[in-house]
């Protein structure tokens, strides 16, 4: 079941005749609803989408084609690094965060290599703004 937020529907702003979109994909479902308060109390002009697993991650880029994603670098180091080539491959224009709780060289390297526009550690969200999502949104 693809679910996008409430909030989607009344909260959008258009970028020359093109509605603005954010999609968060994040299997915990508690962090996924924290980071999208998160994004609707910065960027709340805009269309917020969330996708719960890589499937819907990849099949909901293709038909939404959003500015950004936001990604979870969990659990399933592999399929999340998938995740982001498949969009790469079929959108190469999307910017994408991957947010990780692995802050080892290797795997943000992987993920970078894998077409991840930047690496964001986790623990580190409160004390460091989200670069690419702020700098993007805000341009």
């Amino acid at each position: 079941m693809t679910t996008w937020s409430i909030m989607s529907d009344i909260n959008y702003v258009y970028n020359r005749g093109k509605m603005r979109i954010i999609m968060i994909a994040e299997f915990h479902d508690i962090f996924r609803a924290s980071l999208r308060n998160w994004v609707f109390m910065n960027f709340a002009a805009f269309h917020i989408g969330e996708a719960r697993n890589a499937e819907e991650a990849v099949s909901l880029a293709i038909d939404r084609q959003p500015d950004i994603i936001l990604i979870n670098g969990g659990i399933h180091r592999i399929k999340d690094l998938e995740t982001i080539r498949c969009i790469k491959r079929a959108l190469s224009h999307i910017r994408v965060e991957i947010l990780t709780m692995y802050e080892n060289a290797e795997y943000q390297s992987a993920a970078m290599a894998a077409g991840a526009d930047i690496c964001l550690i986790k623990s580190k969200i409160r004390n460091e703004p989200f670069p690419v999502l702020t700098n993007f949104l805000s341009a």
